[in-house]
């Protein structure tokens, strides 16, 4: 409560989301399992959201962000 994200920070974000639309796109069409992180501040992970909403479907920000975190471990341990 109260942290705020180092100008640094936010800099380095805008400079990767600047490509990152295509390298999200590409992987999405490749079947790249892609998952969100729970480790950077808000701003950041909101961020992410819109970035994502720019170039998928509602549907398949969704599941990054929800189950596919999970599907390695159901794969290494052969859970379903």
């Amino acid at each position: 409560m109260g942290r705020t994200v180092p100008k640094y920070s936010l800099e380095k974000a805008k400079l990767i989301a600047k490509n990152s639309y295509k390298v999200v796109k590409r992987a999405h069409e490749l079947g790249v399992n892609i998952a969100y992180g729970t480790d950077a501040p808000a701003p950041i992970m909101l961020a992410e959201f819109d970035l994502r909403a720019k170039v998928l479907p509602a549907a398949a920000i969704l599941q990054q962000a929800t189950c596919n975190g999970g599907e390695p471990y159901r794969h290494r341990h052969g859970t379903s």
